[in-house]
């Protein structure tokens, strides 16, 4: 499936065989479903973002991007109830599926650096 977003095109592949927990294919489209049936009350548009800020009411705007800060502080927010020391950014979830392609998937189903 092909998801784009502000002018990026991402190409999303199920992978079944990994199990739900990991099959980013499958949670895309549960949250748009999700997003449609429960706060849009209608299907997402070209022009609404996939993960739309959020207003202060907790309405989401799917005109408006999410912004750096609010996500850093959501997963500030979250280590932290956890009870995990150390930071993290947004950086370390960003490039931990390709360090996992790459590094640890099983032997054949590795991605090649050039891919990466």
């Amino acid at each position: 499936m092909l998801f784009i977003a502000l002018g990026n095109q991402y190409k999303i592949y199920p992978h079944p065989d990994i199990g739900t927990t990991c099959d980013v294919f499958l949670w895309i489209l549960l949250w748009i479903k999700w997003v449609e049936m429960f706060h849009l009350d209608c299907p997402m548009k070209a022009t609404d973002f996939m993960f739309p800020a959020v207003g202060a009411n907790s309405i989401l705007c799917p005109g408006e991007s999410l912004i750096h800060d609010t996500i850093q502080k959501w997963i500030g927010q979250s280590v932290a109830g956890a009870k995990i020391s150390g930071s993290f950014s947004m950086h370390c979830f960003r490039h931990g599926g390709a360090q996992f392609w790459f590094m640890y998937a099983p032997i054949g189903q590795q991605w090649t650096l050039v891919r990466v």
